[in-house]
């Protein structure tokens, strides 16, 4: 019997063990991504604060690459972005 309620014991304290690292393991790169604020007129987006231009063509994403409208994204939301030689974000995509 002391030997099952140990063995119990450490199952238990294994299983808290891989929760709370799990929890702590939030993808810290994730937490350095640019924020979207908002869509502004003539091609403009609002990211952590500043005005970009959006390129003439530029294609919106979603994490699994399925095309999305302006109105897709949402304020807060994390990005990615590729931007062209002119500083114009060609590709920006949800990255959840």
């Amino acid at each position: 019997m002391k030997r099952f309620l140990l063995l119990t014991g450490v199952v238990l304290l294994l299983l808290v063990n891989v929760t709370v690292v799990g929890a702590q393991n939030a993808d810290p790169q994730l937490e350095k991504m640019p924020v979207f604020g908002r869509f502004l007129e003539n091609n403009k987006v609002v990211i952590d604060d500043a005005v970009l231009q959006l390129a003439e063509h530029a294609t919106l994403l979603d994490a699994y690459k399925t095309p999305l409208q302006p109105s897709d994204f949402q304020e807060g939301e994390r990005v990615g972005m590729m931007i062209n030689g002119k500083g114009e974000i060609e590709v920006m995509w949800k990255l959840k």
